[in-house]
């Protein structure tokens, strides 16, 4: 039995090929098989149906280096399908931290709220 099954929708599989409808197997960390998977059982199903299956994107410019001060877990990049970061790339960088600007920058945020992605688990 499988972790994960995502059922019936459009895979984008980052090839340039156009969309097409697939089932993917997802056990541990790992998709295990993509395609059509007709009695396929899982622990968890999610119906894709009408929706697109992606894998994760590439921000090539972002300010996560700064932004991870404040939202720590990273949430609106998560959300949004993010699941690596380029930074530093507009020549600035944050300075050497000590112990107190650390507790200036972190005395009052709140404290860090978890998100799981939608499937529950990570893949890389």
């Amino acid at each position: 039995m499988l972790d994960v099954l995502i059922s019936g929708g459009w895979v984008i599989d980052g090839t340039g090929n156009p969309p097409y409808r697939a089932d993917v197997a997802i056990e541990g960390d790992r998709i295990v098989d993509i395609g059509r998977l007709a009695g396929a059982s899982a622990q968890r199903v999610i119906d894709a149906e009408g929706l697109h299956v992606t894998p994760g994107f590439i921000d090539g410019h972002s300010h996560s280096d700064w932004t991870l001060l404040s939202n720590p877990t990273a949430e609106s990049a998560i959300r949004l399908g993010v699941t690596s970061d380029t930074v530093r790339n507009c020549g600035h960088d944050l300075p050497p931290g000590t112990a107190a600007s650390r507790e200036a920058t972190t005395a009052h945020r709140p404290p860090p709220t978890v998100h799981a992605a939608s499937t529950g688990v990570s893949v890389p």
